[in-house]
């Protein structure tokens, strides 16, 4: 059902329906799907069964006030939000049964930013791969009692999993033989304001002994550990820079994606130019590589508790991507999280490989550019911001699809695969333009490709460095942990001096070697390095840099 009103449902049973095909809305409800901030749904005495989509394997709800009595939840299925999935709500749940549903987050419930309230909720063997084995809240208020949560699993917070809360209020209940992966058997609850617990918890199990119940912080362990991820070398392409060249005829080019609604280019476009800058390293096959733009977007925006606070699927910037990247929260499959333009929350997976390196670029002129194109031809690919009008881009006859801009704004990023000194495009002053690979479908441009005139005032920024960059793959030694702070990549450079010293410190877990750190330099820099152990100075290394993110081997 897609309501589109007001759904009165008595007495119904629900069963077998499937909300697993096509992009957005598509992917959500398999029995119910309700989307808007004047629509409503009462459900009572229903029974769902057997129900799956990707998102709210029975219900999905978003902007909408529900109200659910008397019902029964058996064995649904969902990426996120097993049997139910609200977005926005205002949702009441009283005298419910949630028994066998099972899910990535939220093995029965996931509820985003909702107002949220659950009374006499009886959760039985419900799953989460992730979090919360029976309920999973991030922002808005919850308020839980008179429930029973008996033999559920999830990593962490078998029985509920709270991120974020205004308000939390999880009292007169019982949690009894759940069991966590992770932390809290019964209740796992991070960075809540206000937090009110008290209930009768009994033989519910964790890793730590310590937390087999609750698990409570207002302070997160950004240490990531991973020894699981294949490593690449590049090769520098020897020679002269051509008149011409293209990534893509030398099969260093992945296939053109669609972004579709969302405003997540700046995902597509690192994406992109780090499948080729894969691809530029193994010589592998394009048709071997897809990584996910979508566990990119949503971890390093508002609905994790790695990201930024910026509403995911409205825009984003490039320092997003890159701090995903190079806290090694990614990149991952898109086969383990595929691309949904509308939805706002993923799990926290293992990295298949980590970025190491980034170099900065920079041009000082519109004809100074042998710096972009023998970055193109040593790894592969670079990013690069720019202005596009409409999906309606100018069409010349002789060339096809192209973009030429005379101001300096920007509202969207491409991937520049190759360029051509000899084009002519209409209205710049001169020769030469970039091939860029864009992100609204091969039904578009030529092909999915555009031609970019060097004399665009909308990207590569003049004299600055950072304004496009391409990746360094040169794996030599395979780290395992990585103690960093600014995981996000939400500070930002201090500028204001030609010298400045700053110092991290950090308190080691185990007994292990320091084989490396790493650092952004944000212009060509002469940096001195000093390790010191237990106050003691252990290491002074020197050097010059290029602009970038560099790790430096000790």
């Amino acid at each position: 059902i897609y309501n589109y009103g007001k759904l009165n449902a008595t007495n119904v049973i629900f069963t077998n329906g499937d909300g697993q095909v096509g992009l957005g809305s598509d992917q959500c409800g398999g029995a119910i799907c309700s989307k808007g901030s004047s629509y409503s749904v009462y459900l009572n005495n229903c029974s769902f069964y057997k129900n799956s989509a990707r998102y709210g394997g029975a219900i999905y709800s978003s902007s909408s006030t529900v109200k659910i009595t008397n019902c029964r939840f058996f064995n649904n299925s969902a990426s996120i939000g097993g049997a139910i999935y609200a977005y926005d709500n205002n949702i009441e749940i009283t005298n419910c049964e949630f028994i066998d549903n099972n899910a990535t987050i939220g093995g029965a419930l996931t509820l985003l930013n909702s107002s949220s309230k659950i009374i006499n909720l009886t959760g039985i063997n419900n799953n989460a791969s992730n979090d919360g084995g029976v309920i999973y809240q991030m922002y808005g208020n919850l308020t839980v009692s008179k429930s029973t949560f008996l033999s559920n699993q999830a990593n962490n917070g078998a029985g509920i999993s709270v991120v974020g809360t205004k308000t939390l209020s999880i009292t007169n209940n019982t949690f009894i033989n759940n069991s966590a992966m992770g932390y809290a058997g019964a209740v796992y609850y991070i960075f809540n304001n206000k937090s009110s617990l008290d209930n009768f918890y009994e033989n519910n199990t964790a890793s730590d002994s310590l937390y087999a119940n609750l698990y409570n912080t207002s302070n997160f362990d950004f240490i990531i550990q991973d020894n699981d991820y294949a490593m690449y070398a590049y090769n520098l392409s020897n020679g002269s820079l051509p008149s011409s060249y293209s990534s893509v005829s030398k099969g260093y080019v992945t296939s053109i994606k669609r972004q579709a609604g969302g405003g997540n280019c700046w995902a597509f476009a690192t994406i992109a130019t780090l499948e080729s800058c894969i691809l530029k390293a193994t010589g592998a096959s394009p048709d071997d590589i897809d990584l996910s733009e979508e566990n990119m977007k949503n971890i390093a925006e508002l609905y994790s508790v790695y990201g930024w606070d910026a509403q995911t699927n409205e825009g984003g910037y490039p320092d997003m991507a890159l701090g995903y990247l190079l806290s090694w929260l990614g990149p991952v499959n898109d086969s383990d999280d595929k691309y949904n333009y509308e939805s706002v929350l993923s799990p926290v997976l293992s990295s298949i490989m980590h970025v190491q390196n980034v170099l900065y670029l920079k041009r000082d002129s519109y004809t100074d550019n042998n710096m972009i194109k023998r970055a193109i031809m040593d790894y592969g690919a670079v990013f690069t911001p720019v202005y596009t009008k409409s999906t309606l881009m100018p069409y010349d006859s002789t060339i096809g699809y192209y973009i030429y801009n005379n101001v300096s704004v920007r509202n969207h990023a491409v991937s520049i695969v190759g360029w051509d000194d000899n084009i002519k495009i209409p209205g710049a002053p001169g020769k030469g333009a970039w091939i860029i690979k864009n992100s609204w479908g091969n039904d578009n441009g030529n092909e999915g490709f555009y031609y970019l005139s060097y004399y665009d005032k909308s990207s590569i920024e003049l004299g600055k460095w950072g304004d496009a960059f391409t990746f360094i793959l040169n794996d030599t030694i395979k780290f395992d942990k990585n103690y960093q702070y600014d995981i996000a990549k939400t500070d930002f450079f201090y500028n204001t001096t030609n010298t400045i010293w700053y110092k991290n410190i950090f308190t080691a877990t185990d007994d292990e070697y320091l084989t490396a750190v790493s650092t952004y330099f944000e212009k060509e820099t002469n940096y001195t390095l000093s390790v010191y152990v237990n106050n003691t100075l252990k290491l002074v290394q020197s050097a010059f840099t290029n602009p970038g993110y560099w790790t430096i081997d000790l």
